[in-house]
């Protein structure tokens, strides 16, 4: 978590969080950069009284990007539940992920976000990233420097939407996934 004058932003795995770590320190004033990395809502909750804010990502962008960070950095079978499931196939790991854990993703981000009935107060989408920082910011009057936008995102890749990465399991995710869908993307 980082704090700055009057609101606080939490890393949320997988949504741009290293990104946002890396750009905020030259684009406004950090009070404080917790040492935890992915703290949750709850942790934040208990040591700042300022606002929080955490990013959330379409899981059609982040189940590909969370499958090729355990292939680049090991599978966490002890943390994570569907890392049970590994597979060097992103379409098989899917179809484990639809039948095993359906909606999976849904219920893991809210351990930033919080869930409806105990929400961060803003959300920061992984696809308006800077539209949706820029609002909290001057929400909350927090001073930026807007050339800092211009840096280059770290950490990030292109895997891509089409088809071909998913195979038959596009359409299976985009149900299991409709709680985190029709809470931010609808």
């Amino acid at each position: 978590m980082i704090e700055l004058n009057s609101v606080a932003i939490l890393h949320t795995p997988k949504c741009a969080g290293t990104w946002l770590f890396n750009l905020l320190p030259g684009l406004c004033d950090v009070k404080e950069r917790h040492a935890v990395p992915h703290m949750n809502l709850k942790e934040a909750r208990e040591l700042t009284d300022k606002p929080i804010v955490a990013a959330v990502r379409h899981p059609e962008t982040w189940w590909p990007s969370y499958w090729n960070h355990r292939m680049r950095h090991g599978w966490q079978p002890h943390t994570h539940i569907v890392d049970t499931l590994a597979n060097k196939s992103f379409t098989a790991f899917m179809r484990g992920v639809n039948e095993n854990y359906p909606g999976f993703f849904s219920h893991y981000v809210q351990g930033w976000v919080g869930g409806p009935e105990e929400p961060v107060e803003h959300t920061i989408r992984y696809e308006y990233l800077v539209d949706d920082l820029t609002e909290v910011l001057d929400l909350y009057g927090e001073e930026y420097d807007v050339r800092e936008f211009n840096r280059p995102r770290v950490n990030c890749s292109d895997y891509g939407t089409h088809s071909a990465i998913w195979g038959d399991q596009r359409e299976a995710t985009i149900e299991n996934e409709r709680l985190v869908l029709q809470r931010f993307y609808s």
